[in-house]
């Protein structure tokens, strides 16, 4: 039996962890970046240059969410089993120190094989992608290691580790 790890991953957690609640508009999978709408305080937008809070779960349609419980129905507090939040309702975001994240889902095409350790990352609706203006787009994350994916479909794999704030932070 083979094993597969998850896309998005967290590895150690800041011991002042933040999390942060609101509404969510879009579909999207866990791990993906979020921040507060602009002048909004309860509703969240995929972040873009923006060093936002990760998805703690998958958000999905009503009727998604309704498919996916009555598949795994037998199975609700067992295997890992995580209720998705459902667009439009409340969803949960949180901190991380460090990370793996893979796949398209979560990464923009910038994060190829080329990108180095210790570049900085920020995010384009909502995936990891290499900061390209230091003046305009915050920094998210440094990459710690890049290595092939291990869950199949070729790409990569990233461990990161936060470097959060405003004022981007140069990679040592």
């Amino acid at each position: 039996m083979a094993i597969r790890y998850k896309n998005f991953q967290p590895v150690k957690y800041s011991p002042g962890r933040h999390s942060i609640g609101g509404i969510l508009a879009v579909a999207a999978v866990q791990g993906m970046i979020v921040s507060r709408l602009a002048g909004s305080v309860d509703t969240f937008e995929l972040a873009t240059g923006k060093a936002g809070y990760f998805l703690t779960r998958n958000v999905v349609s009503a009727a998604d969410a309704k498919a996916f419980h009555e598949a795994d129905m037998l199975r609700l507090n067992k295997g890992g089993f995580q209720s998705p939040f459902v667009i439009g309702g409340a969803v949960q975001a949180e901190d991380f120190e460090e990370f793996w994240v893979e796949g398209s889902a979560l990464l923009d095409a910038s994060m190829d094989v080329d990108t180095r350790v210790g570049d900085q990352v920020t995010s384009v609706a909502g995936k990891f992608s290499e900061v390209t203006s230091l003046t305009t787009q915050e920094v998210i994350a440094k990459v710690v290691l890049n290595i092939a994916a291990i869950n199949g479909g070729g790409g990569r794999r990233f461990l990161l580790q936060t470097i959060r704030g405003t004022n981007p932070v140069v990679a040592a």
